[in-house]
């Protein structure tokens, strides 16, 4: 899943989820739907000031870009997982 590339998760009291950026280790999301922090992923941009590691070519795809390429995983994935 795209969400889980670069990003990990940490469960709350509250039973809600932080979305937590593996490169500025910034808190990108907090929500209690795993589809809410996909989408909030996807939207993450990291500051260049704050990345820890180097960018790579999915840090600088457009939403879009990242929105078509996570569509195409999935369906690639359901497609394997139907076979």
């Amino acid at each position: 899943m795209f969400a889980d590339i670069g990003f990990v998760r940490r469960e709350n009291p509250d039973s809600t989820t932080d979305l937590i950026c593996l490169r500025c280790f910034m808190t990108v999301a907090n929500a209690k739907h795993a589809p809410d922090l996909l989408i909030l992923g996807l939207l993450h941009c990291c500051d260049p000031r704050q990345v820890r590691f180097p960018l790579d070519y999915e840090d600088r795809m457009s939403l879009p870009e990242k929105v078509m390429k996570f569509l195409g995983e999935r369906e690639e994935s359901n497609k394997n997982a139907s076979s």
